[in-house]
């Protein structure tokens, strides 16, 4: 967790369709947040970054719902990728939205990319359309504007705090770089098996 701010309340996030939406709640003291290669089949990319988070923390909507559901609405799906292993997406546009372990039902991760853009980033498209940040350190000054933005959490999301994990799955010079100081895990915590520095 960033020191030099205050842990965001809550953050919000959803599909490429927006027909799936959550929000999740950060309790006082709650941590913030894998080179799996069904997550990578799942996502599409390299590596992916999960959030770890209670389900009592993420209240599902879609739009038109009258209210939040402790369980996600249609179209969300999940794809039973191994015996004990689900994972989430919407079945409308396909974003990959989560993974949980059946035997581990206090933890839910969601995938830290479809966090909307105002928690990771900020709204910098104003700034962009006046194409401002053209000009000599007007970018560099606009991403310090965003550090002290109470709402801009990207940097807090996506460094990861239980350390970095499936590292036998690394891709050399690509994805086996050590990112935040975190341990380097050559499966997962459980395992016990770090990769010395």
């Amino acid at each position: 967790m960033a020191t030099s701010k205050q842990t965001a309340e809550s953050i919000a996030g959803g599909c490429l369709c927006e027909k799936v939406r959550y929000t999740i709640d950060f309790p006082a003291g709650c941590q913030w947040p894998p080179d799996c290669t069904q997550c990578r089949k799942h996502s599409g990319s390299l590596v992916v970054h999960f959030i770890t988070v209670s389900p009592s923390q993420v209240h599902w909507f879609s739009p038109g719902s009258p209210s939040p559901s402790a369980t996600p609405l249609s179209p969300f799906k999940e794809f039973l990728s191994s015996a004990k292993a689900r994972r989430g997406f919407c079945a409308e546009c396909g974003t990959a939205l989560s993974w949980r372990h059946v035997e581990v039902p206090e933890e839910i991760e969601i995938l830290t990319g479809s966090v909307d853009e105002a928690f990771l980033i900020g709204d910098r498209t104003a700034r962009v359309e006046s194409k401002v940040f053209t000009e000599t350190g007007k970018w560099e000054q606009m991403q310090e504007e965003e550090e002290r933005d109470s709402k801009v959490r990207g940097r807090d999301l996506c460094l990861p705090k239980g350390g970095n994990f499936f590292f036998r799955n690394a891709i050399h010079g690509v994805t086996d770089m050590k990112v935040g100081g975190a341990k380097r895990w050559v499966e997962n915590s459980s395992s016990g098996l770090v990769i010395p520095d």
